[in-house]
């Protein structure tokens, strides 16, 4: 509300400067937006503790409050608002929401200095390998908000036979004693984490917890699909989830592909004189061409050339099977040395910070790639893909992607084609724009780049 409330004081003194005569319909107007936004986002479970904790989640959840409340304003200027200036109502919706997002952002940042990280502390009920497999999960993705503070086993484990992924996790009961389990561990819910807890016992401990203002959290054996794929409905007195079919054609790609070749377009334009620099000492400090050319992979198999600044010396790519076994990727299909002598001294520089890949703004630019997707593959590497890993080529390739972000080079090859299947399943727009900027803060850090 202070944020809101912050936000309305900088549209009254923006709306001075477009309006110097502010109208009394005007300002009653304006006055009631910081309430109207206060309650869009409460209707949007932006208030809501079990959301707040990932930021994706939030940024979707103050988008969407936006274009509710801006439908909203937009009416009620039609239908009664004839003395309101349309463009004031435009800054202050803008100033509602960076300030929104700003206080959330120093929250966040307010919380992590106090060494409170935000999550949600739940309960976990289950085996031990199910609650294990879900501390795992949580421990890989700390945004997803939930810290398990114990757990309730469904099975007797003895302690030495405990996974080490639960060393820390105190066993604090079992299903006839999880109300007050999760009192004792200071639990904000409960997370049903095994297919071995019946439906009949759900609804029990629903019903024990009802007092306490606990809510439970159930994590179903599926895989992880996006929300907007994932709908939930009622048969009797059973819960089914349907999850929509996977599509790659449609409104949403050719949103991306928009947004692909603006972004592309505005970032040529302002890396125009780096390039002319990068070419230039490429040029000078080794022979060779400037860019080095190379046939890749891309959507539904088409093969494209792909260009890069050259950053090794002429002649690299046909000594491959010569150095083969200083190759530091040695469970999958990729190929890279960490210390590899065929890189030229400029070239170590451009790849250290991702800078050989900026000509690929022009192959997205023509439509073979896209800002962000997976990691453009070389046709020999296809040809020894498993099946499943060939829907990695039902995008289109990225400059970046979830692999640039998790350890570049570094990646194990079973993790890489793991984010690349998720990436595919579930992008969003939201989430390719996060990527982006993730990606910066990876290249500036040098993070898994050789």
């Amino acid at each position: 509300m202070l944020a809101a409330l912050a936000a309305l004081g900088v549209t009254l003194l923006a709306s001075s400067v477009l309006e110097p005569r502010v109208g009394t319909a005007e300002i009653v107007f304006l006055a009631l937006l910081p309430l109207g936004w206060v309650c869009v986002l409460a209707a949007n479970c932006a208030y809501d503790r079990r959301f707040r904790t990932r930021w994706l989640t939030e940024v979707e959840r103050i988008a969407r409050s936006f274009v509710q409340l801006a439908a909203i304003a937009i009416a009620a200027c039609y239908f009664g608002g004839q003395g309101v200036n349309r463009l004031v109502v435009l800054v202050a919706l803008t100033a509602l929401a960076v300030a929104d997002l700003l206080a959330r952002a120093v929250a966040r940042v307010w919380r992590r200095a106090g060494h409170d990280d935000g999550r949600l502390p739940v309960l976990a009920i289950g085996s031990d390998d199910a609650v294990a497999g879900i501390a795992r999960a949580l421990q890989a993705d700390r945004h997803a908000g939930l810290k398990i503070v114990g757990f309730c086993a469904t099975t007797t484990t003895a302690a030495a036979g405990r996974s080490r992924d639960l060393a820390s996790v105190p066993l604090v009961g079992d299903l006839d004693s999880v109300a007050s389990a999760a009192a004792a561990a200071g639990a904000a819910a409960v997370l049903v984490c095994s297919a071995d807890v019946e439906a009949e016992q759900l609804r029990d401990i629903s019903w024990q917890l009802e007092n306490a203002g606990i809510h439970v959290i159930v994590a179903p054996e599926m895989p992880a699909f996006a929300a907007h794929r994932v709908h939930l409905d009622i048969a009797g007195d059973r819960c089914l989830v349907h999850v929509d079919t996977a599509r790659f054609t449609g409104t949403r790609y050719v949103i991306k592909s928009v947004f692909d070749r603006v972004a592309a377009a505005a970032l040529l334009v302002l890396v125009l004189p780096a390039l002319v620099t990068i070419a230039a000492l490429v040029k000078l400090t080794s022979s060779g061409p400037v860019f080095f050319v190379q046939t890749r992979v891309g959507r539904d198999g088409r093969l494209f050339r792909m260009a890069k600044f050259r950053s090794m010396h002429v002649g690299a790519d046909q000594r491959v099977a010569d150095l083969v076994e200083l190759n530091d990727v040695g469970d999958g299909l990729l190929f890279k040395i960490r210390a590899d002598p065929r890189v030229t001294r400029i070239g170590r520089v451009l790849r250290r910070y991702s800078l050989d890949e900026l000509p690929q703004l022009f192959n997205v630019l023509t439509g073979s790639m896209s800002m962000v997707g997976p990691r453009p593959p070389l046709p020999e590497e296809v040809l020894r893909y498993a099946d499943r890993v060939h829907r990695r080529l039902l995008v289109k390739p990225g400059i970046t992607g979830p692999w640039q972000v998790s350890g570049r080079s570094d990646l194990p090859w079973d993790e890489s084609v793991r984010l690349d299947l998720n990436y595919v399943e579930n992008w969003s727009l939201i989430s390719d724009i996060v990527l982006l900027v993730r990606t910066a803060r990876a290249v500036m850090c040098k993070e898994g780049a050789y």
